[in-house]
């Protein structure tokens, strides 16, 4: 069992579970060390976990910063414009960036 969260990958894989959200036409790659940080000073961590793992794989993380009123505080690695209309990280939920 897991007691934070987990982040495996390349950077080129992203998923809508905690790794990014959607605002407009863009994405934004989430900080992961700083979404810890976030989550374990507003002791989140566990209810972060539960949220994943109840959605499933088509999830929008957003909802769960939105409700938890942690939205304002995440950090973004970058943000990189899409070239898609009406991109939906719900049914979308792997996003390729190809390399860095």
């Amino acid at each position: 069992m897991a007691l934070s969260p987990i982040h495996i990958g390349n950077g080129n894989s992203l998923t809508s579970i905690g790794e990014y959200i959607v605002a407009g036409s863009n994405v934004r790659v989430i900080d992961q060390e700083f979404l810890y940080e976030t989550l374990k000073e507003n002791k989140l961590t566990k209810d972060y976990i539960d949220h994943i793992t109840a959605k499933g794989v088509n999830t929008n993380i957003w909802e769960f910063f939105r409700d938890k009123k942690i939205e304002k505080d995440l950090k973004y690695e970058r943000e990189i414009a899409l070239n898609v209309p009406d991109f939906n990280p719900e049914s979308n939920n792997l996003l390729e960036l190809g390399a860095k």
